[in-house]
């Protein structure tokens, strides 16, 4: 809060996912880079874990409630879950009010049960998905 509160941001207390639900995150206590509603354990075992529930909401619940009409980007990282934030912006796909996603794929996906081509079919012939790369993008 201390950081973002001068530059014009809102912060939400709640999570993203495909539909409003109670979720627990299981926090990393000595890395949250890698918090995450999935066994961490998956990615590297021995971190101490403190469970704690959120509530979650929809991108497009949330597009609806401030009243936005544009979205240039939307970045998602959210260690596993992102296939499920995607999918709750639903709506603001199939209207084309968001330019860009940028997502993460990595083992955590794969504790989902998410394959990358789960991400092509929800995006459809709506998006072209490319991978990040250090001098670029490459086109998948």
């Amino acid at each position: 809060q201390r950081q973002v509160s001068a530059q014009g941001v809102t912060l939400i207390n709640k999570g993203l996912s495909s539909a409003p639900m109670e979720m627990t995150i299981n926090s990393v206590m000595n890395n949250s880079y890698i918090s995450s509603i999935y066994d961490v354990g998956f990615y590297q075992e021995g971190h101490q874990i403190q469970s704690i529930v959120i509530p979650t909401s929809t991108g497009d619940t949330e597009i609806k409630q401030y009243g936005l009409t544009h979205i240039d980007i939307v970045k998602v990282d959210a260690e596993g879950h992102d296939f499920d934030v995607i999918k709750g912006f639903h709506s603001a796909i199939e209207e084309g009010i968001i330019d860009m996603f940028q997502f993460e794929y990595n083992q955590f996906t794969l504790a989902a049960r998410r394959a990358l081509r789960d991400f092509f079919k929800l995006f459809a012939e709506r998006y072209l998905i490319c991978r990040l790369l250090p001098n670029g993008l490459e086109a998948c």
